[in-house]
């Protein structure tokens, strides 16, 4: 006897998904261990993900406890106010002691407190040169260029593997280099 399948919930304008092939070029840098954003729809296939569709909030979790070498990958609701609750989260945990690294999809919008402060606390910062068309509800082109801030411990690692795809800034020992 077939079992009958799970209804999923109706999706909303804060279930867009990352598109392969940004995630192609995230999982080029490392392992995805950690998704605290993720929803019913999501592709991104982190080793371990937190969805508000199941109840669970990914700022209520620590995100140190990735597996070794893994990336948190965090694509967070984009509504007003719902971004620097996520930029402060990834400023507060220390991933040092275990190799793992954060990497944060935002709006390029260099105007906004969040985004000071993201660009402030990260060791990294890229600058995609091609718009995010997310995958999902309402998906549509991009209104505005998208970024990827870093913060983890090898951010000339970072800038290497990102400047194919836009301009980067990383901060060795906390100086800002440009790595067009």
């Amino acid at each position: 006897m077939n079992e009958p399948a799970l209804a999923l919930p109706e999706r909303t304008k804060e279930d867009h998904c990352t598109p392969g092939w940004l995630l192609d070029i995230i999982r080029g840098f490392a392992p995805i261990g950690l998704d605290p954003c993720s929803n019913p729809w999501s592709t991104v296939n982190a080793r371990h993900a937190i969805s508000q569709h199941e109840g669970r909030n990914g700022l209520d979790y620590s995100w140190a406890n990735v597996f070794l070498e893994h990336v948190v990958f965090v694509n967070p609701p984009y509504g007003p106010g719902k971004i620097m609750p996520w930029v402060e989260h990834a400023t507060r945990e220390d991933l040092a002691l275990t190799g793992s690294c954060i990497i944060m999809l935002l709006p390029a919008t260099p105007d906004t407190k969040w985004f000071r402060k993201a660009f402030d606390e990260s060791n990294g910062l890229c600058f995609l040169s091609k718009r995010v068309a997310f995958e999902g509800a309402y998906a549509a082109g991009a209104k505005q260029p998208s970024a990827l801030f870093y913060w983890g411990n090898e951010p000339e690692r970072f800038a290497e593997h990102f400047k194919p795809h836009g301009i980067v800034i990383a901060k060795v020992m906390r100086q800002e280099v440009l790595v067009a």
